[in-house]
């Protein structure tokens, strides 16, 4: 509004207006905008951050701050503060990306990498962004764009990744389990006749002994594999943990890194206790495993101790799984390592499902190991220091009986002799030909088939001579399973011995209520063999 004066009087007013509502509402709907966008953003977890190429300035919203757990107010606007936090292992891949990105030969730049928080950790995020402002001759002048923290996703496709390699492992042993036992069988097979064939005072007996050991041990070997890989069901005997020990010791040498070196401390005669071989032996691979992940690539020493302690409640009350455990003498193995150590918070959650750290977490996991420890009715006690290493040290209630050992009688001294037919089915000759010329040497007429079918042929001609069947689990046209079914429809009173690579919990276990006679595990000893079916007809 404006006055017109004249002589000093206003003698007129002028004014001027303008209908302001679009604008209003273009304002309005500004506001809303960003209102809206900024809900979609919180909704969607989203950092954001606002890159001035040409200054180096580099601003990012409170999201952004606290998803590596700083305030906003902590963190420097600059380019060079983003690039000092970014893991050393992927900033160069970061940077390839974003200089392609700037040459226009992608469209926008996406990148998935780790950032170091303000605690120290790594976080892994998703990055996406574009360059929004060039200048007329190209230069880019400003980019903008967001970050999702994608930490768990990532960490549960390692653990998904960790099963599928597990699962890839368990078909590859049980292919060891049958061909390589097999081929153990032939050479288990022959060494062991030549030792019955020969006599006592001979050159070369100490040497066939010393194949046979070997033979044993490579096959010890494939049952760990099978072991790691989960395979088969599980059985009680009474375990000596120094012993089990001793016969992982080149499994868990192999299993770690080359920088890192284990020291054993087994006490000889250590009591026993009642659990599942199979079950401890993955424990201790996986304590081992992690105790070496735990080094991070370091020179390191991963020292495994066993021994008996008598447990009071008191000290049973400060473990993990004490509660209503009785106080007495518990055997006990400890795992102890110079690695990067488990901070206290951190500690609390070591035993939850899919809980990672530092260190991969190869084998079972510890939530698994929790399991077996409860199963086993003992209790694990951990302590760490961050910088110095963590001990993990795991109790069982000490048994009253003693371990038997497993050794092998001296074929020698089995002079009983057998009679009647036995009908031998495996599709390795090596293996029908060992088999015939024991069963021979034992008084036995042998009968051998190659796979299923032959098998049936040959037990409807001469079923009424076979005392026993010897059946392989594993060949091919038709299977041991399918030959044994139909075996009992012929004779519901057939005695069949099934032969497998797999542990005889596992294959016994699919058998149970048919009328099973017995189980021999591949690879075996002859003497094995004719003892077996020894057993199974009663022979004196």
């Amino acid at each position: 509004m404006s006055p017109i004066v004249v002589e000093g009087d206003i003698q007129h007013l002028v004014m001027i207006s303008q209908d302001i509502t679009q604008r209003r509402l273009q304002e309005q709907e500004v506001r809303e905008s960003r209102d809206r966008l900024e809900l979609a953003l919180q909704g969607a977890d989203l950092g954001l951050w606002d890159w001035n190429i040409q200054t180096g300035e580099h601003v990012v919203n409170k999201r952004w701050a606290e998803m590596l757990g700083y305030e906003l107010s902590e963190l420097p606007a600059t380019i060079d503060a983003w690039k000092s936090i970014l893991h050393p292992e992927d900033k160069e891949k970061v940077l390839e990306g974003w200089r392609r990105h700037v040459d226009e030969k992608t469209p926008v730049f996406e990148s998935i990498h780790r950032l170091e928080t303000k605690s120290g950790e790594w976080k892994w995020i998703l990055d996406r962004g574009k360059v929004v402002e060039r200048a007329s001759d190209g230069t880019p002048i400003r980019a903008s764009g967001t970050h999702l923290d994608v930490t768990e996703k990532k960490e549960f496709e390692e653990k998904l990744l960790q099963t599928q390699k597990l699962e890839s492992l368990g078909v590859l042993a049980g292919g060891i389990a049958h061909d390589f036992n097999n081929l153990l069988m032939s050479i288990l097979g022959n060494a062991d006749m030549a030792l019955l064939e020969l006599p006592r005072n001979i050159a070369g007996r100490e040497n066939l002994a010393d194949i046979i050991s070997a033979s044993q041990r490579a096959a010890e070997l494939c049952n760990q594999m099978l072991a790691y890989a989960g395979k088969g069901r599980f059985t009680l005997q009474q375990i000596n943990l120094s012993r089990l020990a001793h016969e992982i010791a080149h499994l868990l040498e192999v299993s770690v890194s080359k920088k890192v070196q284990i020291d054993y401390h087994l006490l000889p005669d250590l009591p026993t206790f009642e659990g599942d071989p199979t079950q401890i032996r993955q424990v201790v691979m996986n304590l081992i495993t992690n105790a070496s992940d735990a080094m991070e690539g370091s020179v390191g020493r991963i020292e495994l101790t066993t021994g008996v302690r008598a447990c009071s409640r008191d000290f049973l009350a400060g473990c993990y799984l004490a509660n209503d455990l009785p106080e007495g003498n518990y055997v006990y193995f400890e795992v102890s390592d110079n690695g990067v150590g488990i901070s206290r918070d951190i500690l609390e959650k070591i035993f939850d499902p899919f809980f990672t750290t530092k260190f991969k977490g190869r084998g079972l996991g510890l939530a698994a190991v929790l399991g077996i420890v409860r199963s086993h009715k003992g209790a694990i006690q951990v302590e760490s220091h961050p910088g110095v290493g963590t001990d993990f040290s795991l109790y069982f209630p000490a048994s009253s009986q003693k371990s038997k050992e497993n050794r092998a009688k001296d074929p020698e001294e089995n002079d009983w002799k057998g009679r009647g037919m036995v009908l031998l089915v495996d599709d390795e000759s090596a293996i029908r030909k060992v088999g015939q010329r024991i069963l021979e040497k034992k008084g036995f007429r042998p009968l051998l088939a190659e796979d299923g079918d032959e098998c049936i042929r040959k037990y409807l001609q001469h079923q009424d001579a076979i005392e026993i069947v010897v059946l392989d689990l594993t060949m091919p046209r038709m299977s041991g399973e399918e030959a044994f079914t139909k075996l009992r429809e012929i004779n519901p009173e057939v005695r069949v011995i099934l032969s497998s690579g797999f542990s005889e919990s596992e294959v016994t276990s699919r058998f149970i209520g048919q009328g099973l006679a017995g189980f021999i595990q591949k690879p075996y000893r002859p003497t094995l063999l004719v003892e077996r079916i020894r057993e199974v007809l009663q022979i004196p």
